[in-house]
Order: C-alpha cells, then structure tokens, then sequence
C-alpha cells in the first residue's frame, strides 16, 4: 500500500534546519510519484478513444506541475548562491 502524504508540518519553521526538512518532504513525495509513473509504465497500453483525452490530460498535468516544481527549485537553488 502507498504511503499517504501526510502534510502536517505548519509550514511556519523558517529555520534552515525546517526549511531543509519541508523540502526533503517534498523531495520523498516526488520519488514516491516517479514510483508511481513508473508502475503505472509497466502496464501501460495505449487507451481506446473514450479514454484517450483522459488519459492525456492527467499526462498534461504532471507534465505541468513537474516543470512548475523545477522552476521552484531552480529559483531557490538561485536564491542560495
């Protein structure tokens, strides 16, 4: 069974030691969603047209939000420097 994502941190620990902590949680999150991807790959067929547009765009939408993640993370790696 998967992990669930549990998001109880507050967010408010602006300490580097909580800053660190917060973006490892969000590191772990991404390895479980690749891990995901990646079961998900395994058995993938091309769906029939029903549920093609689906499909795509749930595709779409991890596309999107992997690319929003990566320009977060590069601006921050910025910000460190």
């Amino acid at each position: 069974m998967p992990t669930p994502i549990h998001d109880d941190d507050d967010d408010l620990d602006a300490t580097p030691k909580g800053v660190a902590r917060r973006i490892t949680k969000v590191a772990e999150i991404i390895q479980r969603a690749n891990a995901r991807l990646e079961r998900i790959r395994t058995s993938f067929v091309d769906p029939p047209d029903p549920d093609k547009p689906a499909v795509v765009a749930a595709l779409n939408s991890v596309l999107s939000e992997a690319g929003r993640a990566t320009t977060m993370a590069n601006e921050l790696l910025t910000r460190t420097r």
